[in-house]
């Protein structure tokens, strides 16, 4: 499932209302590791300088939700985007995914949809290893 996601700020400047916008592909930036700063990046795209007035401005402002797509739809509540939610979403849904491809290698996939359990077990067993333990 494709994860993006549509940012936007309204503001106004020199008498003229800017309504730059951003389309993120936020799997694409969890692969890195997490959803990087977007105020550049929004900057950049709609031809604002990175040591502007403009960019002072919209640091100023929350990003608001445009559009979404995927599980990010999940942590939009009134064009706020819930980023350390998804973040949090995302990595626990990318281990899920792993562990059951390695998990049907061994027992079968009913086992694992009727004892739930099993599947929160393997889970915790994956974020121990991940912590060095």
């Amino acid at each position: 499932m494709k994860n993006s996601i549509e940012f936007y700020i309204q503001f106004d400047y020199k008498g003229k209302t800017l309504r730059p916008t951003l389309t993120v592909d936020l799997d694409e930036m969890m692969q890195q590791g997490s959803v990087s700063n977007l105020y550049p990046l929004l900057a950049r795209k709609n031809g604002i300088g990175l040591y502007s007035y403009e960019l002072e401005i919209m640091e100023s402002l929350p990003l608001k939700v445009a559009a979404v797509e995927g599980m990010a739809a999940e942590f939009v509540q009134e064009e706020q985007f819930d980023q350390s939610g998804f973040e949090v979403a995302w990595h626990t849904e990318q281990a899920r995914s792993r562990i059951e491809e390695i998990a049907q290698q061994h027992v079968s996939s009913d086992l694992l949809i009727k004892h739930p359990e099993l599947m929160d077990a393997l889970l915790a067993v994956y974020a121990l290893g991940k912590e060095g333990h």
